[in-house]
């Protein structure tokens, strides 16, 4: 038996000589796994893995344990004296937000929590610290500022990933971190949280809370900038702002996505091609500025909205064309395209036949935007130009249809703009309010010099009274 007392001696003498976060640890082990069979002994390589998310502070959460039964217990230490283990501020470090408490919401608690995390000097604290600031991020959250401030000193005790971070992009700095960020993303070409996988971070950490404010920095720095081409640009945007989904990571990111992909082509229209994709991407993703709601991205709405006036135009008149080939459309052609370089069209809609539909699905791609009919009359391939010019509306039917004014577009029995579908019938003579004028397309040239007979000086000089334009006979003739 003295044997075996002198060896329980020495157990507790060893127990006695470990310290205090490891009897935490311990504690915490026979708490979640007491009573059940001791686990399989992990792998080298899963200790390997493991060990390398400890140093770069992506444990997380880590389950089994209720934090909300932590953060009661850490709320009620940081009232007292007592000494709060590196194990508890680590855990702490999650319950700034998302528990009950949230330690976070008493600006009291808080600040005694953070300096508790910046006197305990402990790289398991500090990457708690880091790892939920930079997860649990959003900007309404209460505190932002005085955690950022704890958590950028605290960046070299943590690890070098995050000695990294602070060093390269002052990352836990606000406001110059999400602006770093987002300015060297543009710069390489690389989304925020690529940038931050580069520097070990997991993805969990790098596609966070915190990887929101970065990407909205980047598309802003991509607003501002012509070092971009325009496909790159379309690209870039794209993987900077989209879910695999073709979802915004976020809503809030609508006004920076329009302008990052709109304002670089406020002077100079990207080409035709890329054009076009980034209109169906835009109308996508944010809906169609004519129809939906665009808050706060007046600049990018007006040349969106000029863009798809064009766009209506050659719905009109490149798949009216092809669907039905007139040697006399050149007319008509070089009217309206000299009116929409006037500005005298503020908006513009086509309505097309099911032949024109397809024709249009295969020239400009699923996602462009037109309106087709769903009664009256019609021929295959019949379409109109319905068009906002001045206060008024003009119907521009195809083939041997008129061209059809209404003088008050807010009246009642006037056609409507943007409608997705039309009755044939009506766009040729309203609702209980006729067009004020219809012009036949022909003669298309003056029959004498000198004399005004051509179709386009009527139809002109109902549009110079509507919108107070002046042209040249020769621009439109």
């Amino acid at each position: 038996m003295a044997d075996g007392d002198d060896r329980d001696d020495k157990d507790q003498g060893e127990v006695g000589k470990l310290s205090n976060d490891l009897r935490d640890a311990i504690a915490d082990c026979l708490a979640r796994h007491g009573n059940r069979p001791a686990p399989q002994r992990p792998s080298r390589l899963a200790q390997a893995v493991a060990k390398m998310d400890g140093e770069a502070g992506e444990g997380g959460q880590r389950p089994g344990k209720n934090y909300d039964a932590i953060a009661a217990g850490v709320a009620e230490a940081l009232g007292t004296d007592d000494a709060i283990s590196t194990r508890r501020l680590r855990d702490g470090a999650w319950c700034l937000w998302e528990t009950k408490p949230a330690l976070a919401e008493a600006d009291v608690t808080l600040q005694e929590f953070l300096a508790r995390c910046r006197s305990a000097h402990d790289a398991r604290a500090a990457r708690g610290l880091l790892s939920a600031y930079l997860t649990q991020w959003r900007e309404d959250r209460p505190g932002l500022g005085a955690i950022s401030e704890t958590c950028a000193p605290l960046a070299t005790v943590a690890g070098k990933h995050f000695a990294e971070a602070q060093d390269r992009y002052r990352l836990f700095s606000l406001p110059a971190g999400p602006e770093q960020l987002g300015n060297a993303a543009v710069q390489r070409r690389r989304a925020p949280p690529s940038l931050l996988a580069d520097l070990g971070f997991s993805d969990s950490i790098a596609r966070g809370g915190f990887s929101l404010p970065c990407t909205r920095a980047a598309l802003e720095a991509a607003s501002s900038t012509d070092g971009l081409a325009p496909r790159e640009r379309l690209e870039f945007t794209r993987d900077l702002a989209l879910l695999p989904s073709g979802e915004l990571i976020s809503p809030t990111l609508r006004p920076a996505f329009a302008n990052a992909l709109l304002l670089p082509y406020a002077d100079r229209p990207p080409p035709e091609d890329v054009k076009q994709e980034t209109i169906n991407l835009l109308t996508k993703v944010l809906g169609d500025p004519r129809i939906k709601s665009w808050i706060g991205m007046d600049r990018a709405k007006r040349i969106m909205l000029g863009w798809l006036t064009k766009l209506a135009l050659s719905h009109f008149l490149d798949v009216v064309e092809a669907v039905n080939p007139d040697p006399n459309w050149t007319y008509r052609r070089r009217f309206w395209e000299a009116m929409n370089d006037a500005e005298a069209i503020t908006g513009a809609w086509a309505i097309l036949s099911s032949a024109g539909e397809a024709e249009a699905r295969r020239r400009f791609g699923r996602e462009t935007p037109f309106a087709t009919f769903h009664r009256g009359s019609v021929q295959a391939g019949h379409a109109v130009l319905l068009m906002q010019i001045g206060p008024g509306i003009c119907a521009e039917w195809s083939f041997i249809g008129k061209c059809r004014f209404w003088a008050d577009a807010s009246r009642a029995g006037a056609p409507k703009m943007y409608e997705r579908f039309y009755d044939a019938d009506f766009l040729r003579t309203g609702r209980a309010y006729a067009p004020v004028l219809e012009v036949v397309h022909y003669p298309h040239r003056d029959s004498h010099p000198g004399v005004e007979t051509a179709w386009q000086h009527k139809v002109y000089r109902r549009i110079s009274s509507m919108t107070g334009i002046r042209l040249p006979k020769s621009s439109y003739m």
